[in-house]
């Protein structure tokens, strides 16, 4: 129902804040600690990073919707709440497993393996900022023990309702292995093809023709174009006061038609 729905986001926003920060921080530990902000120079922080490596990797099952984390949880409200739509339910699975495999990826480059010459005199962070990380890492950990009580106390209130959710059924649970089956297969998959593949930053000699078609540049290609149009409509604005009037006039006059056709309609 829409109560189901509207609590499982106002829960899911909820989770994704504390989740999100922690993984920033973490994130911010491995700069503070090695002063790389490329993956590609990166690897092997596992062992001189230990709480860094321990509270991201909380972080990423927490994105990921894998229990015992609070994302599983509040992600079981949401497909509890479009149980009925078979192609919502289906992006809901992808989307979790893109991210669970998306994370793997960093995880292992990052923090497996050998690391580089230059990294390895690394230390991990001080005191205070692995004790924020733990407190982050705690929450997700807590809220996804006990989300009732969250949802009760923060959530139901929002909603105008009184939720309770049954998040222990077993059909989460076969729902979470789909996940994570399939994000290692895409994992698996990327970096076999190469779309995966973390490449330093510079011009490379050789691109395949799977890797021209790779998730970065999907990325780059939509914020170039973005880029251009915000330029484009820059340069429009800055060359006279006549054509800004004339950009006025025509929003107004699209406004108003809209309004005067809606009218019609109601």
């Amino acid at each position: 129902g829409s109560s189901l729905g509207m609590g499982g986001a106002l829960f899911h926003i909820l989770n994704h804040a504390t989740f999100k920060m922690l993984l920033f921080l973490c994130m911010g530990a491995v700069i503070y600690a090695t002063g790389q902000r490329e993956i590609a120079k990166l690897g092997g922080l596992g062992k001189r990073m230990p709480i860094t490596v321990l509270t991201f990797g909380i972080g990423a099952l927490a994105i990921s919707g894998i229990p015992p984390f609070n994302g599983f949880a509040s992600k079981a409200m949401l497909a509890s709440a479009i149980s009925g739509n078979i192609l919502l339910k289906a992006v809901l699975i992808i989307t979790a497993a893109g991210t669970l495999a998306s994370f793997l990826k960093l995880f292992l480059h990052v923090f497996a393996g050998k690391p580089p010459i230059t990294l390895e005199k690394t230390k991990e962070v001080p005191f205070l900022m692995c004790l924020a990380m733990f407190v982050l890492a705690g929450l997700c950990l807590a809220i996804g023990i006990l989300p009732n009580f969250v949802l009760k106390d923060f959530v139901a209130p929002a909603v105008g309702l009184s939720l309770k959710f049954d998040f222990w059924k077993i059909k989460y649970f076969i729902e979470t292995l789909i996940i994570v089956l399939l994000g290692i297969s895409i994992y698996m998959f990327g970096m076999r093809f190469g779309l995966l593949k973390v490449q330093a930053s510079g011009k490379a000699n050789k691109v395949s023709l799977i890797s021209y078609f790779s998730l970065d540049r999907l990325y780059c290609g939509i914020a170039a174009l973005v880029e251009a149009l915000f330029n484009l409509i820059k340069s429009v604005m800055r060359r006279s006061i006549n054509i800004y009037s004339l950009w006025i006039f025509l929003t107004l006059a699209v406004l108003l038609f809209v309004l005067w056709y809606g009218s019609f309609l109601w």
